[in-house]
């Protein structure tokens, strides 16, 4: 099989001009599995961490801009603990697993952080998903329930889940209402930190869990190899929550530059990382 878009080139040999090796069956496994030994880049952390970290760094800096309304670091974490904290009432926790169904925009990131502040996994979907995958993915996941919003909620009240609406999770702070802020038990590297399913095209959608751990390497990978920093605004184009794409579910992802919606007819990339007081040369 040819990996790399050079058929010109006999397999085996490597393109002089982008020095990329054309990999053959008999390439050494650890040419294609392995890249730098960076050891620096992997710790005993999960998701939540990365963000709390940062946002305790640096709480004023703005962390999500849509149109007029924005966010700080500090706002952002102070509401997804209250929705967190919440959904911990209602016994959400590590190892479970939270369907994710809303239209893109800062509610959308508020719940997703917020799910993962719970220690569980965020299972997304698109806005256009037919209520009828959804069901067949929460029944496959073994989902605890889904947050969705009050436009959607109607068409989820025939499924056999728990269903939460942003509004409603962000209505009434704790203090309004004697609750206590409560934390996420212990969750580990190894627990899931999000799912995502296949399209499905070929037979049944097939789930993929990305473990904590994995998710914070390569977020840290990712940030050192992109060398993104503070100063920056990340522009934000794609579907946020667009399932069977590697990058669909990384829209949760702390850092300590801004996140900034902008429309698709303006075509810019988009990347999503996290900050780790790094800085430009």
């Amino acid at each position: 099989m040819r990996f790399l878009s050079h058929p010109s080139i006999p397999l085996g040999t490597e393109d002089a001009g982008t020095n990329e090796l054309l990999i053959t069956p008999s390439t050494p496994a650890s040419d294609i599995l392995f890249g730098p030994d960076r050891p620096d880049l992997i710790a005993c952390e999960v998701l939540a961490d990365l963000f709390e970290t940062t946002a305790l760094r640096c709480p004023e800096r703005v962390a999500l801009r849509a149109g007029a309304r924005q966010l700080g670091y500090g706002q952002l974490d102070r509401l997804a603990d209250q929705v967190s904290s919440h959904l911990i009432d209602a016994r959400v926790g590590p190892r479970q697993i939270v369907g994710l169904w809303l239209p893109r925009g800062i509610d959308l990131l508020v719940m997703q952080l917020a799910i993962t502040k719970t220690g569980a996994a965020w299972l997304p979907f698109d806005a256009d998903t037919p209520v009828e995958r959804i069901a067949v993915c929460l029944k496959d996941a073994g989902a605890t329930g889904i947050v969705s919003c009050n436009a959607w909620a109607p068409q989820l009240a025939r499924l056999l889940f728990w269903v939460w609406t942003a509004e409603d999770l962000l209505e009434l702070p704790l203090e309004d209402m004697g609750s206590v802020l409560q934390r996420r038990a212990l969750t580990l590297p190894t627990d899931p930190a999000y799912v995502i399913y296949t399209s499905g095209s070929t037979g049944k959608p097939k789930g993929i869990c990305i473990q904590q751990g994995s998710i914070c390497h390569f977020l840290r990978s990712e940030n050192t190899r992109l060398g993104v920093c503070e100063a920056d605004v990340v522009f934000d184009i794609l579907p946020p929550l667009k399932e069977g794409d590697s990058y669909g579910a990384r829209h949760e992802l702390p850092h300590a530059s801004s996140l900034r919606w902008v429309p698709a007819s303006q075509r810019l990339v988009s990347f999503w990382s996290f900050d780790q007081s790094q800085s430009r040369p």
